[in-house]
């Protein structure tokens, strides 16, 4: 199964967002069938090695960029919830189309809603009494999964979650049984 056209769609996303998308996944998967070969071994070291050029630019962003970041994602799939559920439907053969635009549409709402006005980068808070204060701070380059069944909603989620707390993400499918 070829996921290719919405891994498209979401690396124009987070080019647009200025962020470092390396797309090598489906070359990778296709041809060997989801078993890594030693040959394939420089294309992971590139991912991860773009993913920690994206960690090192994205860690030294403030809350305002950060937010922007992860409302601009939801909006895009928000808005665009319609032709992706029309790949994901022709991608996968899977699910319904309507069903499809539903969870785009509400799980990027719901998602935003969650995360919006939450401090995630920087001081938290300071607790005077205790002479502390918690910061946030990013953990570096996030590896997720795409299940071939959700093709649009888990990276989105991924994403939002993986880059409100200023961290990079890597991104891969499942291959379907």
């Amino acid at each position: 199964m070829n996921f290719m056209r919405i891994f498209e769609f979401f690396a124009k996303i987070l080019t647009r967002l200025d962020l470092v998308w390396y797309n090598e996944r489906n070359r990778l998967s296709e041809q060997t069938g989801g078993i890594i070969f030693m040959e394939n071994l420089q294309i992971i070291e590139n991912l991860i090695k773009n993913a920690r050029r994206a960690q090192n630019e994205i860690e030294r962003y403030g809350q305002a960029k950060i937010d922007a970041l992860v409302r601009a994602i939801a909006k895009i799939v928000y808005d665009n919830a319609e032709p992706l559920a029309k790949l994901a439907v022709e991608e996968t053969r899977m699910g319904v189309y309507e069903d499809k635009v539903a969870k785009n549409r509400g799980k990027a709402r719901i998602i935003w809603n969650s995360l919006k006005g939450k401090k995630s980068v920087g001081v938290l808070r300071h607790i005077e009494e205790e002479g502390i204060v918690e910061l946030a701070k990013p953990m570096g380059v996030v590896g997720a999964v795409t299940p071939c069944t959700n093709p649009v909603v888990t990276p989105m989620c991924n994403a939002m979650f993986a880059i409100k707390g200023a961290n990079a993400i890597i991104v891969a499918q499942v291959s379907a049984p």
